[in-house]
């Protein structure tokens, strides 16, 4: 454990609800809601937190960075872009051999790094656990390598619904965030989104892997149960957490509002201050039937793992 914080990484595909995840667990008053923390920290010096302040200024984010400094003698600026490069998906396979505990693996500086920043996290917000929604799966198995107190969230949706939600995004003129990089394909749309639901496909066998190592330690959420019934599913998130989440579910049954106050990165409603939960269903939006059809197509092996291994 990182200095008695618990961190809680959620993993998943891009448009799978981790934002609003992280908002909701942010609600107990025991979880920081941190959101994409490597990610926000990659984008540079003008990256604002939801309060407004750029990261490096912001009351709380500077302090990380300063508390980071003291405790391990390095710059923070300086071992993001490492991290960074090194919770690529492609770097997937060396993590899960990897054994960080020796110093002669090239993983050991990740995980003393990662210890390091959430021990930092946990001194500066003063919480019991935050939540991390980078969402990047090498990342999430590297948690679990590198803390035992840590546990990570896999929060999914069909590819079907994914890729619609793209779709839907590229129809409001915003690009699409693939393998690190910003794509608007144009006439190459069909093909690009079916890439997308084979990436769907990865992410979905290296959640199942994840979990096979580590089976006590990672959680299955589907964003449509969550949805549906969300009494119930924080409250089987807070089995897992060994955490009361009452205190969420009944603002939520309250039709409250949930604050945001220092999320960095995910999705730019953070920047309204607060969220009432009124999560999306799945005949808001729509994409063309043959879109919807082919991504099952391109999917299936990730969606084969899922149907066998997650009984969420």
């Amino acid at each position: 454990m990182a200095d008695g914080v618990m961190p809680i990484y959620v993993i998943g595909r891009a448009h799978s609800g981790s934002t609003i995840l992280t908002v909701l667990l942010h609600g107990h008053p025991g979880i920081e809601g941190c959101g994409e923390i490597l990610d926000a920290f990659a984008r540079g010096p003008e990256e604002k937190c939801s309060c407004g302040e750029p990261i490096r200024e912001c009351v709380k984010w500077s302090k990380v960075f300063d508390q980071y400094q003291r405790d391990t003698g390095r710059s923070l600026d300086d071992d993001i872009p490492v991290l960074y490069e090194m919770t690529d998906i492609r770097e997937f396979r060396s993590a899960l051999s990897s054994k960080p505990e020796n110093v002669d693996d090239r993983w050991a500086f990740y995980a003393s790094a990662t210890r390091s920043l959430s021990a930092a996290i946990g001194k500066v917000f003063g919480v019991e656990a935050f939540v991390d929604s980078h969402k990047e799966y090498t990342r999430g198995l590297m948690m679990l390598k590198s803390d035992p107190a840590a546990k990570v969230i896999h929060i999914y949706r069909e590819p079907d619904i994914t890729i619609t939600s793209h779709y839907y995004r590229l129809g409001t003129g915003s690009p699409i965030k693939f393998m690190k990089r910003l794509y608007r394909p144009g006439l190459m749309t069909f093909p690009f989104m079916m890439l997308l639901a084979a990436g769907w496909s990865v992410g979905m066998l290296a959640a199942v892997r994840i979990a096979s190592a580590f089976p006590k330690r990672v959680l299955h959420v589907s964003h449509d149960n969550l949805s549906a019934n969300p009494r119930a599913e924080l409250e089987r998130i807070g089995d897992f957490l060994s955490m009361d989440m009452s205190s969420v579910t009944d603002r939520i049954a309250a039709g409250e509002a949930f604050e945001i106050d220092h999320l960095i990165g995910g999705n730019e409603f953070k920047h309204e201050g607060k969220m009432a939960f009124n999560p999306r269903t799945k005949g808001r939006r729509k994409a063309p039937w043959y879109y919807r059809a082919s991504a099952w197509l391109f999917a299936w092996p990730g969606a084969l793992a899922r149907r066998t291994y997650i009984k969420s």
